[in-house]
Parts: structure tokens; sequence; C-alpha cells
């Protein structure tokens, strides 16, 4: 029983309190800024919804920019990267090339060696 009443107790506080509190704070919110707040606020532009929305505005084209700035650069890459890489097939196909008719020489050469040697043997 005891307890069942400190309960009560607590509660009935806890919610005055809440009460108080709230009243409390609806009567700052109710009051508003000073007219020098007021124009401190007009004059800066803290309250103005248009510069919070052009400022947002101009930081996302900032990062659209960004963005598209580095996706640029990412396409120029891949293409010096693509060049360099045609350039290097185009030149070990040629360096093969050249292997494949020194091959040739080197057998052809071969070859009229032994003729030549049988001739003579």
């Amino acid at each position: 029983m005891y307890i069942k009443g400190v309960l009560t107790m607590i509660t009935n506080k806890t919610s005055l309190l809440l009460v108080t509190l709230l009243l409390g704070c609806s009567a700052v919110a109710f009051a508003g800024p000073t007219p020098s707040q007021e124009a401190e606020f007009h004059k800066s532009g803290l309250n103005n919804a248009g510069v919070a929305a052009n400022r947002a505005m101009e930081y996302m084209e900032r990062q659209r920019v960004a963005k598209q700035i580095a996706e640029d650069k990412a396409k120029a890459e891949n293409e010096v990267l693509r060049r360099e890489a045609a350039a290097l097939r185009e030149q070990l196909a040629k360096e093969r090339r050249r292997e494949s008719r020194r091959e040739e020489r080197a057998e052809q050469a071969a070859a009229e060696q032994a003729a030549a040697d049988e001739k003579q043997g």
C-alpha cells in the first residue's frame, strides 16, 4: 500500500513538472524575437527560406559539377589507357612479325648451309 502511494505521488509530481515545463516552453515559443533580433534575422537572411533554398541549390550544383568533372577526368584517363593499350598491342604484333621473319631467315640459312654441305660432302 505504501509503495502504491509513493508511485502515485511520484507520478503526480512528474505530471505536474511536465505540464509546467510545457507551459513554460510554449510561453517562450510564443514570445517571438524582439524587433532588433527580427531586424538582424532579416538583414542576415538567417530566416529567409529563399536564401536557404538558394544555398541548397548552389551546393547541389557544385556537387553536380564536381561529379561531372570527375566523370570527364575518368573518361579521359580511360581513353588514354585504351590508346596506350592499342599501341602496345600493335607494337607486340610488330615484334612478333619481326621474330617470325628472323626465324624464317634462320631456317632458310640453315637449309642453304645444309645444301652447301651436301654439295661439298
